[in-house]
């Protein structure tokens, strides 16, 4: 088990679910974890050329943007890529490689 770092830790009760700073240091570690995955998407595609720009959306994507208009989602969810089209409220699951044969020039 840790021990207590008071410079970490803003109470003695620092492993207990209540504590502030576990909650605080859960949130930095969540959104470091998204900023990954997000940055990981976006080499995906880049190493893949395929084209996109930036929606007003944060963290969505419209890729080929000319041809296709379609949304994804740069968080992947269970290693799945979700994508919407334009028009459309449903959205859909693709694995690296089907997303790459349908969406890829």
């Amino acid at each position: 088990m840790e021990e207590y770092n008071p410079e970490i830790h803003c109470c003695n009760r620092w492993y207990k679910d209540y504590c502030e700073c576990v909650k605080t240091l859960m949130k930095e570690a969540k959104k470091e974890s998204r900023d990954k995955n997000v940055n990981g998407t976006l080499n995906f595609l880049k190493k893949n050329k395929i084209d996109f720009i930036e929606s007003k959306t944060p963290n969505v994507v419209i890729i080929n943007p000319e041809t296709d208009n379609v949304f994804l989602s740069l968080k992947i969810k269970d290693h799945f890529l979700k994508c919407r089209y334009k028009g459309s409220n449903k959205w859909y699951l693709f694995r690296k490689a089907k997303f790459l044969e349908k969406f890829s020039k």
